[in-house]
């Protein structure tokens, strides 16, 4: 699914992207928002969810989260047991998170990857914040892997920019990050766990 690059203004959907078992789908040049008021016996939204061996490309994606819904908590991208690539143009963010106006809900993080791996070779913007994170910028764990490195055939290794409150990261339960750019790599106020390191371990490793 993409956006019509012929055509003027945003493509925007409204709601959850959610995988059948063993898809493979792209995402280009799209908004995705906050879906408008409540999510029957729901206390959370997942914007989208990848599981069960899916295969999804992220490209130029953008995440509003938006005052007009009432579940308590967001969790804008869940990798469970998948691969998804973050992707985008060369230089720029090809991953957004905006803080719209009003904007007053809790989340939980921005990328949880539970088994399977995240793949980021693409700039991640924060916009509108301060974000609040109650478990981390992104959380790793269950043997999932998230790995940063510079796309082919780009010229600029990929960087986090923005402001978040809480954890910087939160690897747990054999999670494995490799994106050796410090510490300080993911935005946030308080020292991601465990504290970097140059070997993998079996209860999570930052390197």
């Amino acid at each position: 699914m993409r956006k019509d690059p012929a055509k003027a203004g945003a493509a925007i959907l409204k709601g959850c992207v959610k995988n059948n078992a063993n898809a493979y789908y792209q995402l280009s040049n799209l908004t995705i928002r906050t879906r408008a008021g409540s999510v029957t016996g729901a206390s959370y939204l997942v914007p989208l969810s990848a599981s069960v061996s899916a295969n999804v490309f992220l490209y130029n994606i953008r995440f509003e989260l938006t005052a007009d819904q009432t579940v308590d908590r967001v969790m804008p991208i869940i990798c469970d047991n998948a691969t998804i690539h973050l992707t985008g143009d060369d230089g720029g963010n090809g991953l957004v998170f905006a803080k719209m106006s009003g904007w007053d809900k809790a989340v939980s993080h921005l990328i949880l990857c539970s088994g399977g791996k995240v793949s980021q070779r693409t700039s991640v913007a924060v916009e509108g914040g301060p974000i609040p994170v109650s478990t981390g910028t992104i959380v790793v764990r269950d043997g999932g892997t998230y790995v940063g490195l510079k796309q082919s055939g780009h010229t600029s290794a990929p960087v986090w920019t923005g402001t978040i409150t809480g954890r910087r990261y939160n690897v747990t339960s054999g999670g494995l990050v490799k994106c050796f750019q410090g510490a300080e790599y993911f935005p946030g106020t308080v020292a991601g766990i465990p504290a970097p390191t140059t070997s993998e371990g079996n209860v999570g490793t930052y390197m």
